[in-house]
């Protein structure tokens, strides 16, 4: 997901610490005090509250920007970032590298990192390539882990996004993340490490996961029997189930991919890609709004799906009934349509988008609530 702003957003910034900078750029270099000017063109990710991160440029260069928001806590997350980054380069383990960090205005503190060119996340590449390829890609992922595991890294929030790929190398994410231990990771906490992973994987079935435990061990020397890899897969399913039930729980609330939307006469849950020109005025007239669009032939449950345009891009929106008295204190069906979809993304089956939910709380159509998904189906198995 990302979204680009109206206009480049340009920060200038007093330089507090400078690093050792690459080769691309030491005809750049910085000193402390200096203030430097960073440009922000895309946004790559938003934490409300916490953090955002930006695809950008400074001094003609690419680089990507992370602001840290929490005035609170803002010092210990930049600091656990650079330290974490610093700490995997000296293990020699493929990260991006920090050019500089510094203050802007309202004391908010940015870390400026060089970008990986033509570079792109394991996740999207397994997602959309063969199935040999896939499998390919997850055993160096677990051959990557391997690694990690022998410098004494452990990541705590392990997941194939945090896997960069350029060409045949593969860059870690996320150090902020991330612990250092002396030696290499002990083998009870490098079990626990596998299953994290491994239920990323688990929907694949027990073939690969096999296949990929078969790469971590052999770069580690060790070797499992067949009953400890099965009882892996089986810890792997149960974490899977626990990670969607924990993302359900998030995916009701503002996160890094939605937005949450409240006034008088509405609630609505959005992601954060879905652009509208005016977001209050259309949740606010959904009802006429679904009034006007063009029925289609297919069926949400026993609702007709009515298809829009925007952007380009179709959608499909569904009204459900009001809710029966009796059932006052339940989920609205458009919110149990809302949780299913995602869940089954979150599983690896291929199904429609979920855009936005609306559960309208006043006016002419006080009790009825909206549900709105893409056209076409979602085919990554990687949610």
């Amino acid at each position: 997901m990302t979204t680009t702003p109206e206009t480049p957003l340009h920060y200038s910034v007093d330089v507090i610490r400078k690093f050792d900078i690459p080769d691309l750029y030491q005809p750049f270099g910085v000193s402390p005090g200096e203030v430097e000017v960073v440009s922000c063109t895309k946004q790559l990710r938003k934490v409300p509250d916490s953090r955002e991160v930006y695809g950008g440029s400074w001094r003609e260069k690419d680089v990507i920007v992370k602001l840290f928001l929490d005035k609170r806590r803002s010092a210990t997350h930049s600091r656990r970032e650079i330290d974490g980054l610093l700490a995997l380069h000296e293990r020699q383990i493929p990260a991006p590298r920090p050019l500089f960090c510094g203050k802007v205005a309202g004391d908010v503190l940015i870390v400026v990192l060089e970008k990986i060119e033509d570079s792109c996340p394991v996740k999207e590449i397994v997602s959309s390539t063969s199935y040999e390829e896939q499998r390919t890609w997850l055993c160096k992922v677990f051959e990557q882990l391997a690694l990690l595991h022998q410098n004494g890294v452990v990541q705590h929030d392990l997941h194939l996004g945090n896997f960069l790929a350029r060409g045949e190398a593969l860059y870690v994410l996320d150090p902020a993340e991330m612990q250092f231990e002396q030696g290499s990771v002990p083998p009870k906490q490098s079990l626990r490490q596998l299953v994290l992973l491994g239920s990323d994987i688990v929907h694949l079935g027990h073939e690969v996961f096999k296949e990929c435990i078969r790469h971590y061990t052999g770069a580690r020397c060790w070797q499992f029997d067949g009953k400890t890899v099965r009882r892996l897969f089986r810890k792997s399913v149960r974490m899977k189930k626990r990670k969607i039930d924990k993302k359900l729980k998030k995916y009701q609330r503002a996160n890094s991919l939605h937005k949450k939307i409240k006034d008088k006469g509405f609630v609505a849950i959005v992601r954060r890609d879905f652009d509208l020109a005016d977001e209050q005025a259309f949740f606010a007239a959904i009802d006429t709004f679904y009034e006007k669009s063009s029925a289609g032939r297919e069926r949400c449950g026993s609702q007709p799906m009515k298809k829009f345009s925007r952007q380009g891009k179709d959608f499909l929106i569904t009204r459900f009934p009001k809710k029966r008295r009796w059932k006052i204190r339940t989920k609205t069906e458009a919110r149990l349509q809302w949780l299913s979809a995602h869940r089954a993304l979150l599983s690896g089956t291929p199904t429609r988008l979920p855009v936005a939910l609306v559960e309208v709380k006043g006016g002419p159509g006080k009790g009825f609530s909206y549900f709105i998904s893409e056209a076409e189906p979602n085919t990554n198995q990687f949610g």
